[in-house]
This record gives C-alpha cells, structure tokens and sequence, in this order.
C-alpha cells in the first residue's frame, strides 16, 4: 500500500470520526467533543437509579419565635439507610411563619452519604409542611432539588411518611420512610 494522497487522507480521517460517532464514542453533534458519562448528555446511556426508599429515625426539637410574624421550626437529625446512599444521615429544616406569605414557609431535607460526605441529595417537600406538629401533616410530596458528588445532576420524586413520638420531660424522636424513584 503507497502513501496516502491529501484526499484519500481526508476521507480515511472522515470515515474514522463517523465511526466513532455511529459507536458512541463522541457526543452525536460535535464529533471532536468528548463523550460525558451521563445520562441527560448522551442520548444511549441509562445513567443510575430507580426505586428509592429509605429509612430513618431521629430526636426532632420545635422553636416558637415571635417578631413580625409567628414562627414555627422544626429541626431533626437522624440516622438510617437509603437505597444508593447506604448508611446515611438525615437532617431536615422545616418552617412555617403565620402572617408572611407561603413561598416564606418551607421544608427541606439532606440525606448524607455516612462514609463520603460529598455524597448528598438535597429534597424540598411540599411548602408548609411541618411534621410531627400535628398528625394530620406527616405525610408530604418530595422532589430531588440538588446534591453533591455522585449525585450532583440528580433527579426524582416521591413521598416521604413521618411517625413521632412527643415527650415533655427529653427530646422528641420520629422515625421516616421514604419512597419513590431517582435518577443520578
């Protein structure tokens, strides 16, 4: 075989880009642009996930404040499992103030990879939500809102179910069960 001629070295480094591109080994659309491991960037992959439940228990406190609005919070800290997290902790900030408007009232969750704290999906649950205040409100929608390490471009949804028991004399505990679906 001779040398290759200007066009016939055109055509073969064509033919090598479009197959690469046909294998999956570039980003359909900017063949010189690396592919990204990741599921919303490549239209083939599958990314990580699926049903996604977990389970935690815990001591929760409330805080009364009083100013130009009525304020109540609720902090709780937990341990527990989660599925793709394992053995993880739970720290949950839920608030609700009379007198503002709603999107000044929320609940928000951290769910911590117990062995590698970069490791986190944060959740927000349905706006005034406060668990454990009343029993008619311990069950709330959730909905991935960020995370970090592994599930930095994390996405789901699903329920989150709250069981409490109050104490006047030590800390109150709850235990919760999560469910649904998430994709990381």
């Amino acid at each position: 075989m001779g040398a290759l001629t200007p066009t016939s070295y055109l055509l073969a480094a064509l033919l090598a880009v479009t197959s690469l591109a046909a294998c999956g080994g570039v980003e359909p659309g900017n063949a010189l642009a690396p592919l990204q491991n990741s599921a919303k960037t490549h239209p083939l992959g599958k990314g990580q996930g699926g049903t996604f439940t977990a389970n935690y228990s815990g001591i929760y406190n409330y805080n009364v404040t009083w100013g130009q609005a009525n304020c109540k919070i609720g902090l709780f800290s937990g341990n527990g499992t989660a599925s793709f997290l394992g053995n993880s902790t739970e720290s949950i900030d839920s608030r609700y103030c009379e007198g503002l408007t709603i999107n000044q009232s929320f609940a928000r969750a951290t769910l911590t990879d117990a062995s590698n704290s970069k490791n986190y999906i944060k959740l927000g649950m349905e706006q005034a939500f406060f668990p454990c205040f009343s029993p008619n409100y311990n069950t709330s929608s959730w909905k991935v809102r960020g995370g970090g390490g592994k599930f930095a471009n994390a996405s789901g949804s699903g329920t989150v179910t709250f069981t409490c028991t109050h104490y006047t004399d030590k800390q109150n505990s709850y235990s919760d069960k999560w469910s649904g679906k998430l994709t990381y």
